[in-house]
């Protein structure tokens, strides 16, 4: 089973607070899509280029080898999700409780189970306790 998450970054050159963001299927837990955002895709350009994508079967440390539902499968309908709220485009993107959201500065992550308020952790900090739990 794979472990889905959403990737969403704030967009502040619109003119109007908005936010984006894709659907990625595989690996979304902290140790994997948490760690490769943090590690590979702290510059906004990046980002950008990453969410243009839409949505990802898989995340790699390069936009290029990312695997990409609609440029790397053929597959339509795929695009990033936007509107006013990251909360309203985590709703509109089917994930197991990871949110990985860029705020313009750094990301943080939400997590959260069915039927629980989620929890905002800064994504530094939060991998470094899910590296400390898996020793």
């Amino acid at each position: 089973m794979s472990t889905r998450s959403a990737i969403i970054e704030h967009i502040t050159d619109s003119g109007y607070p908005c936010y984006r963001g894709v659907y990625c299927h595989n690996d979304g837990y902290i140790l994997g899509v948490g760690s490769v955002l943090y590690e590979h895709y702290q510059n906004v350009e990046k980002i950008h280029q990453l969410i243009d994508l839409g949505d990802l079967s898989s995340l790699d440390s390069t936009v290029e080898n990312t695997r990409a539902y609609m440029r790397d499968r053929g597959e339509k309908e795929c695009f990033p999700r936007y509107a006013q709220t990251w909360s309203q485009v985590a709703k509109s993107i089917d994930h197991n409780g990871y949110v990985y959201l860029f705020n313009g500065l750094k990301w943080v992550v939400y997590m959260s189970k069915t039927g629980e308020r989620a929890k905002c952790i800064n994504l530094k900090s939060a991998i470094k306790q899910a590296q400390k739990e898996k020793l």
